[in-house]
């Protein structure tokens, strides 16, 4: 509840720095704003993994957003903010909060096995000995031939 009731503020906040800029500089200087920041957060979108969450944040009209995805761009902040998710997410694999949510979704606790199921097929966690030494199950999504040289 807590956190709907923060994302209800936050999209007020949102809507409301829009309209004001709308009132202060004009109708078409607030869209051309949002259409503007949409496509340099998608440009930054396909730069890499390390730039995507910036670019999500670009990409979502607001100027709140645009301002926290600008400053995510920047070395520090985002050294930072990744070591603060990386806290959090430690926080909730040892709560276990995380596999209850999402046991289906490839996660793995450091025993090596959702709570009430089995490991991946050829997945070797923390103290197990792998089915298959040496062979990663994967799914090819894009093949592509390279020049012969």
């Amino acid at each position: 509840m807590r956190l709907r009731s923060l994302l209800f503020l936050f999209v007020l906040l949102e809507l409301g720095t829009l309209i004001a800029l709308g009132m202060l500089a004009g109708l078409w200087v607030a869209l051309g704003t949002v259409v503007a920041t949409g496509i340099l957060g998608r440009a930054i979108f396909r730069r890499g993994p390390g730039r995507r969450i910036p670019g999500v944040l670009l990409m979502i009209p607001g100027l709140l957003t645009d301002l926290l995805g600008l400053v995510l761009l920047l070395p520090g902040p985002r050294r930072w903010s990744g070591r603060l998710f990386q806290l959090w997410m430690m926080r909730r694999v040892q709560l276990g909060g995380m596999f209850q949510q999402v046991s289906m979704g490839g996660f793995t606790p450091p025993g090596g096995r959702p709570p009430g199921g089995r490991p991946p097929p050829g997945f070797a966690g923390p103290g197990m000995a792998s089915e298959s030494p040496g062979v990663i199950d994967a799914e090819v999504l894009d093949v592509r031939e390279l020049p012969s040289s």
